[in-house]
């Protein structure tokens, strides 16, 4: 609930876009984070990506089954193999 609270409370322009960033070619991929970068809005990023969003954020919340497992520093966060893999997923190798 906290959390939820907290989204609502931030004032943001909002807009939907999904697309597989793994799918993209590197040219492409590059491009987008570029442009994603380059928005003055807040970036709310649901991925299973983490190369890819460990590259973009600079704070990270790791859900699983609706629970907050962690918060906090993005890079830390989806660098921890222990964790990543406890939750079903590949921790960050890189910063893209």
């Amino acid at each position: 609930m906290h959390m939820a609270n907290e989204l609502l409370s931030i004032p943001v322009a909002t807009g939907t876009l999904a697309i597989a960033a793994g799918s993209l070619d590197p040219r492409n991929r590059n491009n987008l984070m570029t442009l994603l970068r380059s928005l003055p809005q807040t970036l709310i990023i649901a991925t299973c990506n983490m190369n890819f969003a460990a590259s973009l954020a600079d704070r990270a919340v790791l859900l699983d089954k609706g629970r907050i497992i962690a918060d906090g520093e993005a890079q830390k966060i989806m660098s921890d193999t222990d964790l990543m893999t406890e939750h079903g997923l590949e921790a960050a190798q890189r910063k893209l």
